[in-house]
């Protein structure tokens, strides 16, 4: 039994080892590089929605005060996504995830703020 749950084990961290081969290891500026491209996503997303929605661009740039005052408290505890040290993350494969990741929450984030103003603004004129 022990021999059964030794190889169990074995071919557990052998898949997960060439996994992480696989995925292939990736630099500080492709982890800057992906960041930014999310970050520009999320604006971009953000911006024209603001406009559809006809608010003012001091409204977006709210939102997103508001979005960095509720994360930035998080600890460096490796919980997606605002727990991740970006700079211990070494596979693409885990990279994508944690920029995914972070990339719906922030941008569903942002929007709802956006059309929680909205909404107070337009029962205010009533």
């Amino acid at each position: 039994m022990l021999s059964k749950i030794c190889k169990s084990l074995a071919i557990c961290i052998f898949f997960s080892y060439s996994s992480l081969i696989v995925a292939g290891s990736i630099t500080s500026a492709e982890v800057s590089k992906a960041q930014s491209e999310m970050l520009q996503r999320i604006y971009d997303k953000a911006r024209k929605y603001s406009k559809k929605i006809k608010l003012s661009d001091s409204y977006l740039y709210y939102c997103t005060q508001e979005l960095y005052l509720k994360t930035r408290e998080h600890p460096a505890n490796g919980y997606v996504p605002f727990g991740v040290n970006y700079n211990t993350v070494k596979d693409s494969e885990n990279l994508e995830h944690v920029i995914s990741s972070r990339e719906d929450y922030e941008t569903a984030y942002i929007l709802l703020c956006l059309a929680n103003i909205k909404n107070t603004l337009s029962k205010a004129e009533e």
